[in-house]
C-alpha cells in the first residue's frame, strides 16, 4: 500500500469511527493500518501536506518512496529560510537599483 493510501486509510478510520459517536484515538486507528505505527503515519502526513504546499508533483513521482518527497520538502524549506533571512538578497538601498533592469 502506498504512503498516500496508508495515510488516507488511517484518517478515514479515525473520522468514520467518530461519526458514529464512538471514540477512537489516532493510535488505535493506526493499529488498523497494518505494518505502520502512528508516529510513522504522522510523519508521512506531515510530508504529504508540505509536499502539497511546496508544489511537489505527486503524479510524476507515484512510484518513488517517501524519501524523495522528504528530500524535496527539505530543499524547499532551506530555500524558503534563505529567502526569509535575506541571505543572498542585497537590499534595494545597497544595490542602487529597484530591480527592473534599470542598472
Amino acid at each position: 500500500m502506498s504512503v498516500v493510501l496508508k495515510v488516507i486509510k488511517w484518517r478515514e478510520l479515525y473520522w468514520d469511527y467518530h461519526e458514529t459517536g464512538k471514540k477512537m484515538t489516532l493510535k488505535q486507528a493506526a493499529a488498523e493500518v497494518k505494518g505502520t505505527e502512528k508516529k510513522t503515519l504522522d510523519h508521512f502526513r506531515k510530508q504529504l501536506l508540505e509536499g502539497i504546499e511546496f508544489g511537489f508533483n505527486f503524479k510524476d513521482n507515484l512510484e518513488e518512496n517517501v524519501a524523495r518527497l522528504t528530500d524535496f520538502n527539505k530543499s524547499n524549506k532551506n530555500e524558503q529560510q534563505k529567502s526569509q533571512s535575506g541571505e543572498g538578497n542585497e537590499s534595494l538601498e545597497d544595490s542602487g537599483s529597484i530591480g527592473y533592469g534599470d542598472e
